[in-house]
């Protein structure tokens, strides 16, 4: 999925790379014939109007009469007007050319732009697919990267009247990325009735233990904890087998992923209860046991 997604980025931008040369050799070729097309045509004009101009022949003439000269003068007015007006023509047909000029460079331009737009149309989509693929890929690493602990509880060693009761609890990485700076907050290994276990986990102290702990992929981390100084006794003991009492244990743990996400955990574990037996392993409490 990945390649194809790299195999069309590569794709457009060619294309994009396509645009903006096409539109870089519009504006040059337009700015370079509003340049010199304007001074050759003048100078293919000068030239003109040079080569086209006879030369003057020297020739003797009579001398006129007043008649004859008032009528070469009135001619030779009327020829300079012509000739003005012929003068005037060349500056109408190079206004019109500069024009023309003009109106195919802006031609020109307005192509090169729209050519520009859609180059920078076509950047700005490809930066936000490239945004949301890389979000999207990153998902997928989490994903494949996930991180997850697994508590677990074993029996009560001992239990035996005259001691303290002490459980092993046992915190694996069931994930496939490490787990940094566990944090661990227990409660000691508490007694209650089994009809008041709910409310004993919710005002048992909660006592944090001072290491941080780092578990790779499929390790484990083990704690000891204990009752306290609350030796079991006989009478613990036999409501323990009645049914009527429970030890229980409540762990609160935080974590983070390699990925700086934060994660945690509330659980709550008994044994004894109705079951009759507190030599079993202690499993996780419901509301309705």
């Amino acid at each position: 999925m990945l390649t194809t997604i790299h195999d069309a980025r590569r794709e457009e931008n060619r294309m994009v790379r396509k645009y903006l040369g096409l539109a870089s050799l519009l504006i040059c070729f337009a700015a370079g014939a509003a340049a010199s097309a304007p001074s050759e045509g003048l100078a293919g004009k000068a030239n003109e109007n040079q080569s086209a101009t006879p030369r003057a022949k020297v020739t003797k003439t009579p001398p006129l009469s007043d008649n004859a000269s008032a009528s070469v003068k009135g001619q030779a007015s009327g020829g300079m007007s012509h000739s003005s007006d012929a003068e005037d023509h060349p500056e109408e047909e190079k206004i019109k050319w500069t024009d023309q000029i003009i109106a195919l460079f802006t031609i020109i331009l307005a192509v090169a732009t729209f050519l520009l737009w859609m180059a920078t149309q076509r950047l700005a989509r490809g930066a936000e697919d490239q945004a949301r693929d890389f979000k999207s890929s990153l998902e997928i690493t989490k994903i494949n990267l996930r991180s997850a602990i697994r508590v677990s509880v074993d029996r009560i060693d001992p239990c035996e009247v005259g001691r303290i009761p002490k459980v092993k609890v046992t915190f694996k990485n069931v994930g496939l990325s490490y787990i940094l700076n566990l944090d661990i907050d227990t409660t000691q290994l508490g007694y209650a009735p089994t009809d008041k276990l709910k409310s004993s986990f919710q005002s048992a102290l909660l006592t944090p233990r001072p290491e941080r702990v780092t578990i790779a992929p499929n390790d484990v981390y083990e704690i000891d904890v204990d009752a306290g100084q609350n030796a079991l006794t006989d009478n613990m003991f036999r409501h323990l087998l009645i049914g009527d009492h429970a030890f229980y244990l409540r762990i609160v743990i935080k974590y983070d992923d390699i990925f700086n996400d934060k994660h945690g955990d509330d659980s709550k574990f008994y044994t004894g209860g109705r079951s009759g037996n507190p030599t079993l392993p202690l499993v996780e409490y419901r509301d309705r046991i």
